[in-house]
């Protein structure tokens, strides 16, 4: 089952290409690695918000934007930790760990019985696929993808973190006109992928950390995010960012870039008193199955184009759909094959000020048709 699996992804990871970037100064930056590749080309939010404006003290770069630190205009946290579903959150490795990472998407508690459900994807199994985690949790990335990318990429879930405490990674929360108060309501808040830092992030505060140029509509104005939650709310400190959006993150998987694309994302995490971090928060989502099938098949078609199809493609494809255990949309409908892949992260957060607007990383490579 595994062997296929591990055909391509070994592939896309020996196959991995390279960027120029820019450092936080504007000045010519150093070619890196995918596997310290920061950014993620997000999605526009499906309505347009409306957010205030933000100073910034230095203005130094026309191939990046604005760049120098941003007065704070609410609460600005970077995840500090992200939680594939591999690990418990004490670090220890867990058969079971993705259970505890997601929310419960479609209202059910699923343990045996599938009556509510989408129908099985290309003849997988219900107890596989259909199986929640904790109270409801629909998380069928953290149960059946992560232990196939742990296959043939092990300790992968270490090297996102490790790119993140490194500063060549960053995932970015602007809470706009978020206060130190427990309970506030109508919080809008932007969402950003990190340029690189420079430097290894202090997570205090100070860190001043520049956003990537793809993830805003405007790289002359940090506050025009692509993406943005409105409506979100602070009830005894643990923040809801309100309705459903959708956003990408792109993390490294043995060297290669992986673009996970969120619909239906919901944000949840409780704050710490002060409001300098976050304890265990939540990031839940749907995977679109064919866009999540066509992600892996560009990744593989980079390294070689003779892998834009063929048998060990169409397994990985196969095992791929049969994960799916939702509508894209976050319902469930019993008449309808299932063409989302559920998908929940935990992270922590800490307190950070954001860089101006950085180079926007190029949009990924379409080898295959």
């Amino acid at each position: 089952m595994h062997r296929h699996y591990g055909l391509v992804l070994l592939a896309v990871a020996a196959g991995c290409t390279n960027r120029v970037t820019e450092g936080s100064g504007g000045s010519t930056g150093s070619t890196t690695s995918a596997t310290t590749s920061t950014s993620a080309a997000t999605t526009s939010a499906t309505s347009p918000v409306t957010v205030s404006s933000v100073a910034t003290t230095t203005n130094s770069s026309s191939t990046g934007g604005m760049l120098g630190c941003v007065t704070p205009d609410g609460l600005i946290v970077a995840m500090n930790h992200i939680y594939a579903g591999d690990k418990d959150p004490n670090g220890t490795t867990s058969s079971t760990a993705w259970e505890q990472y997601g929310l419960n998407i479609d209202g059910l508690n699923t343990t045996n019985n599938f009556a509510g459900h989408c129908q099985p994807n290309s003849g997988g199994t219900p107890s596989q696929a259909f199986l929640n985690g904790n109270a409801g949790i629909d998380n069928s990335f953290g149960h059946n993808i992560v232990p196939l990318l742990g296959t043939v990429a092990q300790g992968w879930s270490d090297n996102i973190n490790m790119n993140i405490t490194a500063g060549d990674a960053g995932y970015f929360f602007d809470l706009v006109g978020a206060t130190i108060m427990p309970d506030q309501t109508g919080i809008t808040t932007r969402f950003y992928s990190g340029d690189q830092l420079g430097y290894a992030p202090k997570f205090d505060g100070t860190d001043c950390w520049p956003v990537d140029g793809a993830t805003v509509n405007n790289p002359n104005d940090i506050t025009s995010a692509k993406v943005v939650f409105s409506g979100g709310s602070l009830a005894s400190n643990v923040w809801t960012s309100g309705p459903p959006q959708t956003l990408s993150l792109t993390i490294a998987v043995q060297g290669a870039a992986l673009t996970l694309t969120l619909h239906h994302a919901v944000v949840q995490a409780p704050f710490t008193v002060d409001h300098k971090g976050t304890v265990l928060g939540q990031i839940s989502g749907v995977l679109g199955t064919e866009e999540f099938v066509n992600t892996v098949k560009q990744l593989a078609g980079t390294f070689d184009p003779s892998l834009c199809s063929g048998s060990a493609l169409m397994a990985i494809e196969s095992q791929i759909r049969q994960a799916s255990d939702i509508m894209v949309d976050g319902t469930q409908d019993p008449n309808q094959t299932c063409n989302g892949i559920s998908i929940g992260l935990g992270f922590t957060a800490k307190q950070i000020k954001l860089g101006g607007v950085g180079p926007a990383s190029p949009p990924p490579a379409t080898p295959c048709p």
